[in-house]
């Protein structure tokens, strides 16, 4: 066990004999424990830059109180955490796969309803991760991204050329609305891979530091795009009457979509480029993944019916 994990361990009273895994993802460090008194718990340890540790750190906590205190209990239960580290402990949920494939969507869905009704009740928290209120909002976060891609020397000409071709069009867009409507909260990186759901069908949604309060067009949009999205378009054709959307936020979702989606080309080549910098080597399925979505971006463009909107995943195995 390194050093730092011993830290984590110490602070929390754990010993060392009682760590049952360790699980790393993208963006933080899980450790599954036992506390003296045999209850399983779990040491979420964020990654990255320092300034990023201490955001994540503060929303997540924030978040898992917020949701708490206004009875949306599909959450973990925080048990402590600690600043001087940016961690937090909470109760251990054993989630049981078996349940995700049909029951998780159902959950999903259920849980999307009743952040939009816990908004209509208390608006009173902070704007998620990458909420857009203008679409030059949009625009922006999809030039900072480029910026630092630009810039990275291991991502090869013919794929910057590919992501700068296919800006260019997309920034020459032209939207009916140029703002939306903030109406809901999000969990903004939702999907399977971060629900639990227990052996009683009990689920619990996790990595909640990029929560907050969203626009319901960017939410859906998001659906349709996300690399890890377990639905198909038919199924989130049918979500626009759950989430109660007009006919004005369904043109916003048809003439947004481009935008997002190329948006996840960048945030694809950024693991790109974390991997190559950790690697030294370029990861063939992720550099796909990027040109897919590029060619996702332009495909939207062409699309004039919501009804005619594929998933990403759909539009990559159909081409």
């Amino acid at each position: 066990m390194n050093l730092n994990y011993l830290n984590y361990l110490n602070i929390y009273s754990i010993n060392t004999g009682n760590i049952i895994q360790k699980i790393e993802g993208a963006n933080s460090i899980v450790i599954h424990c036992e506390n003296s008194n045999g209850e399983e718990l779990g040491i979420k340890i964020y990654k990255g830059e320092i300034t990023r540790c201490a955001r994540s750190w503060r929303r997540e906590i924030k978040s898992l109180k917020f949701l708490n205190k206004n009875n949306f209990n599909k959450t973990v239960s925080l048990i402590d955490y600690d600043k001087p580290t940016y961690s937090i402990l909470y109760k251990w949920v054993q989630s049981n796969s078996k349940f995700l494939s049909s029951y998780g969507k159902k959950c999903i869905v259920n849980s999307l309803v009743d952040l939009h009704n816990l908004y209509q009740k208390n608006p009173n928290f902070y704007y998620a991760i990458d909420s857009i209120i203008f679409l030059k909002d949009l625009k922006k976060q999809i030039l900072t991204r480029s910026e630092i891609i630009f810039a990275n020397k291991f991502i090869d000409k013919k794929t910057k050329q590919k992501l700068l071709d296919t800006t260019i069009v997309i920034s020459n867009s032209k939207f009916t609305h140029e703002k939306l409507k903030i109406n809901t909260y999000s969990f903004s990186d939702i999907g399977f891979h971060n629900l639990l759901i227990d052996n009683n069908m009990n689920p619990y949604f996790i990595d909640l530091e990029f929560f907050g309060k969203d626009s319901k067009v960017k939410l859906v949009a998001d659906l349709f795009s996300h690399p890890l999205n377990s639905f198909s378009s038919l199924e989130l054709h049918s979500i626009r009457h759950k989430l109660c959307l007009t006919d004005d936020e369904t043109q916003q979702i048809i003439e947004i979509m481009p935008g997002i989606a190329l948006k996840w080309a960048y945030i694809s080549a950024k693991r790109l480029q974390r991997e190559s910098d950790d690697n030294f080597d370029v990861n063939s399925s992720v550099l796909a993944q990027v040109l897919n979505y590029c060619s996702y971006s332009l495909f939207l463009l062409e699309i004039n019916e919501f009804e005619k909107i594929l998933t990403f995943n759909e539009f990559k195995y159909s081409t």
